[in-house]
């Protein structure tokens, strides 16, 4: 551990260091919650009937949200969603969300377009509670982070 010759030069370094151990202590935790999230409200909050929903497909089709979920920092502020987009299961069918978190956004509302009887999923909201709701483990696991690239 370094030494350091007063409070000011280490809050410096603190401040210097603390992009980078958001980006590798707390990002990957922030990701697998918002992964767990998606998985309990989205897949496993319902399962399509034998041949329904084109065999399937639409359903799978959203299966994207993992793997489009990553996070970044600005400034020492860290974000996370999927930038994953729905494929069109249709021909011809349009697809919604393409932006940003914006199939999140999909999922949250029922306006869900061709899918009559559409329900909401929100799985933003609820992550982000879960997290607020958890802040001193992920605290804890950042500021020992932190600490070991000081």
């Amino acid at each position: 551990m370094a030494v350091y010759s007063s409070v000011e030069e280490y809050l410096a370094a603190v401040e210097a260091k603390l992009p980078d151990a958001i980006t590798k202590y707390l990002a990957p935790e922030v990701e697998e919650i918002l992964r767990e999230f998606t998985m309990s409200n989205v897949y496993g909050h319902y399962t399509p009937k034998q041949g329904a929903w084109i065999d399937g497909s639409t359903y799978h089709a959203t299966r994207s949200l993992l793997g489009g979920i990553s996070s970044w920092t600005e400034g020492n502020t860290l974000y996370a969603t999927s930038f994953a987009a729905p494929n069109a299961s249709i021909a011809g069918g349009t697809v919604y969300g393409g932006s940003d978190g914006g199939f999140y956004t999909l999922l949250e509302s029922s306006n869900m377009g061709i899918w009559k009887s559409g329900f909401p999923r929100p799985v933003i909201g609820p992550a982000q509670s879960y997290i607020d709701s958890h802040s001193n483990v992920l605290v804890d696991k950042l500021v020992k982070g932190l600490e070991s690239m000081l």
